[in-house]
């Protein structure tokens, strides 16, 4: 047994395969590279490496979707056959890995911290664990998580950069702006590439409505990011800016060369096209046939229900471009999921299945039941995951149904909460509604 550069130990008799690990794991924190790649290097000089085959599989679970679980399988039960063998890490690594597989995202969530407890410099761990806190929409265990850890993180340890940069968004998600932009902008400096900690500060941005620091942060650091499906959300986040300024052209622009391109296959990048061309359709901006081209991208997961997140955005399109039968089958596939126990489907049922009704109702003109299905659930969308400004888009339905069902006092009790949080811009979404009532 050797240790890896942060001195955690790993169950191989090859530094080789250990370096090339580290490798990976540095490409997944920083989003550059190509981690499953560079984890294939390092099952070359070691077949029975553990933490390899749980990385592989982890990398085919992230976009939550179903028709990713059987390439996830395949190196997940590689690892279980290895159990035999496993260190207790590592033994951690395939019960998480495992308990995701199957939509246990909160049993999951739990073997990511006893690792963390035990091993509080296992960098992947870390990640893994934070990523989960973002899809349940877990603000203070993103912040905690990784409050937990830093004592054990000085300076001298490989990767204490990427650390802040998640410390960073846990700390923007859970309201502390100050300490957030001061920690992201630490990990950025450090490394320029590190496009999750320039993301964290941006997002401190958005909330804090400072929206030319917002586009001035975002164009400054897009120099250091790698190509990748994460560089397509900063670039959403720098359409959110220039939407709320007005520049209309620029944002269409945008999704047109950095967003939305040929060949996309991730889902978060779909995603972030679907955010985004609802948003100005809520503002009544034309995105000609952006819809029915995005429809096509998201046909393959109209049977999904796996994570509800991703279906409020596969019905946005469905639903825009009058697919009656995709909407159907967004509707079937929540219904199917809300039937278990796990956290997917709790999700699905508390969460998804309104949240879609709400998006469907919408785009059909049945305002009153945009209002009856999102009123009630306002606050309780954090858990179905994302972040506070993803999840925003359902905020600024429910006020445009409500504008549009004639309940305009409703309408101007929430227009009047987002103005206590954001001053608004002529601009932005919020003036636009109030111009309306």
């Amino acid at each position: 047994m050797l240790n890896d550069t942060r001195g955690v130990p790993v169950t191989s008799n090859s530094a080789d395969a250990i370096s090339a690990y580290d490798d990976a794991v540095n490409e997944s924190v920083l989003y550059v590279g190509d981690p499953i790649a560079t984890c294939a290097r390092a099952l070359e000089f070691d077949p029975n490496l553990i933490l390899g085959h749980t990385l592989n599989a982890m990398y085919n679970l992230l976009g939550n979707t179903k028709q990713s679980l059987p390439d996830a399988l395949g190196p997940l039960e590689k690892s279980e056959n290895l159990a035999g063998t496993a260190n207790p890490r590592e033994l951690g690594h395939i019960a998480a890995v495992r308990a995701w597989y199957e939509g246990d995202f909160t049993g999951s969530a739990l073997h990511w911290d006893r690792i963390l407890v035990d091993y509080p410099r296992d960098l992947f761990a870390l990640q893994m664990g934070h990523l989960l806190d973002f899809y349940t929409g877990n603000a203070f265990s993103l912040r905690d998580r990784v409050a937990r850890v830093l004592p054990a993180w000085d300076d001298s340890v490989p990767g204490r950069d990427s650390v802040s940069g998640m410390y960073a968004f846990g700390l923007e998600e859970s309201g502390d702006y100050r300490r957030a932009e001061k920690e992201g902008r630490r990990a950025v400096e450090a490394d320029c590439r590190d496009s999750w900690a320039a993301h964290a500060v941006a997002h401190v941005m958005e909330m804090e409505g400072r929206r030319e620091d917002g586009d001035a942060w975002l164009t400054q650091t897009s120099i250091g990011w790698a190509p990748g499906n994460f560089t397509v959300h900063n670039w959403w986040h720098l359409a959110l800016f220039r939407l709320d300024l007005g520049d209309m052209d620029d944002v269409l622009d945008l999704y047109d060369t950095k967003i939305r391109y040929e060949g996309q296959e991730f889902v978060e990048e779909i995603l972030d096209c679907a955010a985004l061309l609802w948003r100005l359709e809520l503002i009544g901006v034309g995105v000609g046939d952006r819809w029915e081209n995005l429809s096509q991208a998201w046909s393959p997961l109209a049977s999904e229900g796996r994570y509800a997140f991703n279906d409020m955005h596969a019905m946005m399109c469905f639903a825009k471009t009058g697919r009656r039968a995709e909407t159907e089958s967004v509707i079937a596939a929540l219904e199917r999921e809300a039937r278990g126990d796990q956290t997917t489907s709790r999700m699905a049922r508390e969460i998804g299945l309104p949240v879609c009704r709400g998006i469907l109702a919408f785009a059909s003109g049945n305002y009153d039941q945009v209002v009856n299905e999102l009123l009630p659930i306002r606050y309780d969308t954090r858990f179905f995951g994302g972040s506070h400004a993803q999840r925003d888009v359902i905020a600024q339905t429910l006020i445009a149904g409500a504008i549009r069902s004639g309940h305009k006092s409703l309408a101007r009790a929430l227009l009047a909460e987002r103005s206590a949080l954001k001053e608004p811009t002529k601009a932005s979404f919020t003036a636009r509604a109030m111009a309306e009532i």
